[in-house]
């Protein structure tokens, strides 16, 4: 036969931990409205990615479309093709992701949307931003032969590193949704 004492810790003697709070004040206590709200439902989840989404998307339109009439400036009269040195992604590509933006809203708000449809506008998103991570590179030969100045190189860097950061976080926030969606 066991003895439980060896085994079993002691009882506790006298409750002090009553006495810690006998004399406190608890009137100004708030509780966080996110733990009185209780636990996130998935179709919270969803609305709050959703959201998010479209959060997104609306940023990425709003420096994508500026780019679909970016000759201005350039008198009134058949104005000339912009120099590739600057722009070097197409008015195409750009028009694509203003076209994907779309379809993507509209997938977004079906009951059933097509999911592989949105994943390969994340993909193109996904595309241009690589080829604006790895584009400038003609712009610092151009500066270097001193076609423009540094002042225009770091405008124009960083311009394009904000359209590069849109596309990458509307993608991401897309696939989060995307993701949420898929029944596995």
């Amino acid at each position: 036969m066991t003895n439980l004492s060896l085994i079993l810790p002691p009882p506790l003697q006298g409750g002090s931990a009553g006495n810690n709070f006998r004399d406190a004040n608890f009137s100004n206590l708030a509780f966080d409205p996110g733990a009185v709200a209780g636990p996130v439902r998935p179709g919270d989840e969803l609305e709050a990615l959703k959201s998010e989404m479209r959060e997104r998307l609306d940023s990425l339109e709003v420096l994508i479309r500026p780019q679909l009439s970016f000759a201005a400036n350039r008198g009134h009269n058949q104005p000339p093709e912009l120099l590739e040195i600057e722009r070097h992604i197409s008015q195409d590509r750009f028009q694509d992701v203003v076209a994907a933006i779309s379809e993507i809203r509209q997938e977004s708000e079906r009951l059933t949307p097509q999911l592989i449809d949105i994943v390969e506008k994340v993909s193109l998103f996904r595309r241009i931003a690589q080829f604006i991570k790895t584009g400038p590179g003609f712009v610092m030969g151009a500066a270097v032969s001193g076609i423009i100045g540094d002042a225009a190189v770091d405008a124009y860097k960083a311009h394009q590193h904000q359209i590069y950061e849109a596309l990458v976080l509307a993608s991401d926030a897309v696939m989060a949704w995307v993701n949420h969606q898929l029944p596995f």
